[in-house]
């Protein structure tokens, strides 16, 4: 399945997450313009502010268009897993259907929960290094 069939975005465009400057505000706008506006976790909370579920709320209640999520996936203290589970989680629930994943491998028990809701998951990773899920 194509980008642009899968993501319902009218031009090929993603505007990746940005630490620190991915604001509700920025997201939206893409998402409005026709791209796919990408919410960067991190900023949302710990730079603007905003409980993780409110700031997908405040951004839904910006734009009716598609965003994305970007799932940082850092395994290597417990705590970054932790945020990253719930992370998912509140996505999943607020109906988020585009994921990109950074700084590791997602694993394949979390492609399958979103494989499941029929989620598109892209890596910044080589594809031959483990599946996605756009097709």
């Amino acid at each position: 399945m194509s980008f642009l069939k899968h993501s319902g975005v009218q031009h090929p465009i993603i505007c990746g997450a940005m630490y620190p400057c991915s604001n509700p505000e920025l997201i939206a706008a893409a998402s409005d313009a026709g791209g796919l506006g990408i919410i960067q976790p991190l900023s949302l909370t710990y730079v603007h502010g905003h409980d993780l579920r409110e700031g997908i709320q405040k951004i839904r209640g910006l734009t009716q268009k598609p965003v994305g999520f970007n799932l940082i996936v850092e395994q290597s203290v417990k705590i970054y897993q932790k945020r990253m589970e719930m992370g998912l989680d509140v996505a999943l629930s607020e109906g988020i259907r585009f994921f990109i994943t950074a700084l590791g491998n997602p694993g394949r028990s979390r492609l399958s929960r979103c494989h499941r809701t029929k989620v598109c998951v892209e890596s910044k990773r080589p594809r031959s290094q483990w599946p996605h899920l756009c097709e």
